[in-house]
């Protein structure tokens, strides 16, 4: 404080700015807002400056940052104080933090720093000036910087800009002698919205690569406009997550070809296939049964497709998809009989009747999955019956429940739960009376107690009371 007030004493006569003696004021609020009105007003003397740095000595933490944001403002004549604190690492984060404060006051400065000989402050200016849309043509001067860091930074800021020619600029990153930059200036062209020929030729060339991420992101670019000879080519690429890339850019276009509906059926182990009871849960194993998402080498790789988009484009493929669902439904791997067993009922209509056979299958959680499906199809409740009701008995002798539905528990994202068995059951009506009587019938007549004795409860006392209730129920 007292090496301010010595410099003001110097350096304050005749100054042009007005709040200049408010910085050696003992209040650090008044302190503080004269620093901002330098900034604000881009008072860039000999006086100010010299001032706003012997503020950033301030016991007022609030004072120093105000001079910070100060300094930022004023341009190329805030250099020579900022560029070593962004090249320090103690001091890089409170001054970043001031230029982003100083907003488009600080565009100045940044093209400045551009020309700093520290390729950490290049990069730094770089991408504050991407986050501001200034600057890019200068950046683009950048792209042959000795630093690949800078060059990464100046296609990110190239890339936020945006605006005409923008695909031009990016292209030259293309060319550059480092993957993640070249990597990067691809994902950028790609996840350009307005389509061009520039962006479309560089896409078609890409998509012909020998690095498969770099054909997926390629492809799932010029899925939604691009030409559809090299789309359809893609759907015998080597890869699954091309593929299936490929196959719903093409189903979201409208397409509905069988080779769409080969692609997806490839994935019917993987997904997770809602069931009509439960809310959608994404299945647990997709990312690492597809290859993951992210950012390899700078390829900033697409959305892997939902597992209910998947489901979406089986259905909406039928019935080109049916063969190939059926087929599911005798395979060994649990999760492709049950997306299959679903994803057929979907489907709906007479393509229901392909279920039928699984009740009477050796898979007991098929055969309840199925029952449940068509239980309310008048056409079916008889067969439908004849699983659930024993099924609907056993979940309540299991918890000893004669008066109530049994516990609810959760089986997983794919097994049929006892909730839902028991709302299965209920929509039976007078179809459950043949089982349920059958199975009271197999007891036996109800033993008697002997004289003076007690009868003790015994599982078929329960079962019997149980199937006593439902009988009275299903009659009403």
């Amino acid at each position: 404080m007292k090496r301010l007030v010595a410099v003001l004493a110097l350096l304050s006569a005749g100054s042009a700015f007005a709040g200049v003696d408010d910085l050696a004021d003992p209040d650090p609020r008044v302190r503080r807002k004269a620093a901002i009105e330098i900034g604000k007003a881009g008072s860039a003397t000999d006086t100010t400056v010299a001032l706003l740095v012997e503020a950033l000595e301030d016991d007022s933490p609030e004072v120093r940052t105000a001079a910070l944001v100060a300094l930022a403002s004023l341009g190329e004549a805030g250099v020579p104080h900022l560029e070593p604190r962004l090249a320090a690492a103690a001091t890089r984060a409170d001054t970043r933090k001031a230029i982003h404060g100083a907003g488009p006051r600080a565009v100045p400065l940044l093209l400045a720093l551009l020309r700093s000989s520290h390729w950490r402050v290049r990069a730094i200016a770089c991408e504050h000036l991407g986050g501001l849309g200034k600057g890019r043509h200068a950046l683009a001067s950048l792209l042959v910087d000795p630093a690949a860091a800078v060059r990464l930074a100046v296609v990110d800021a190239v890339a936020k800009i945006g605006g005409e020619g923008i695909v031009e600029i990016l292209a030259r990153a293309l060319e550059d002698r480092h993957a993640v930059v070249r990597g990067r200036a691809l994902s950028a062209i790609a996840a350009i919205e307005v389509e061009s020929e520039a962006r479309t030729a560089i896409l078609v060339r890409a998509a012909e690569s020998e690095n498969w991420r770099v054909r997926l992101i390629a492809l799932a670019a010029l899925g939604g406009a691009g030409p559809e000879d090299v789309l359809r080519k893609a759907l015998d690429d080597p890869r699954e997550e091309v593929r299936v890339q490929v196959a719903m850019r093409l189903f979201d276009r409208g397409k509905r070809e069988a080779a769409i509906g080969d692609v997806l059926l490839g994935r019917l182990r993987a997904i997770h296939v809602n069931s009509p009871a439960r809310p959608f849960r994404r299945g647990h194993r997709n990312l690492r049964a597809f290859g993951g998402r992210g950012s390899v080498s700078g390829l900033r790789l697409p959305p892997v497709p939902k597992d209910e988009d998947v489901a979406r484009a089986l259905v909406g493929l039928a019935p080109a998809t049916v063969p190939g669902l059926v087929k599911g439904l005798g395979v060994e791997d649990e999760y492709t009989r049950w997306n299959a067993i679903l994803l057929i009922h979907r489907i709906g209509g007479e393509h229901r009747e392909h279920l039928v056979p699984v009740l009477g299958g050796r898979y007991e959680p098929d055969r309840v999955m199925v029952a449940v499906l068509l239980a309310p199809l008048p056409e079916h409740r008889d067969a439908a019956a004849a699983i659930l009701v024993p099924a609907y008995v056993e979940a309540r002798l299991a918890d000893g429940v004669i008066d109530e539905d049994p516990v609810i528990r959760d089986p997983g994202p794919w097994r049929i739960s006892d909730d839902e068995v028991a709302k299965a059951t209920k929509l039976l009506g007078k179809a459950a009376l043949p089982i349920l009587n059958a199975q009271l019938e197999s007891l036996g007549p109800k033993p008697e107690p002997e004289e003076g004795s007690v009868l003790r409860p015994t599982p078929d006392g329960t079962r019997r009371k149980i199937l006593t209730k439902l009988i009275r129920e299903f009659s009403e």
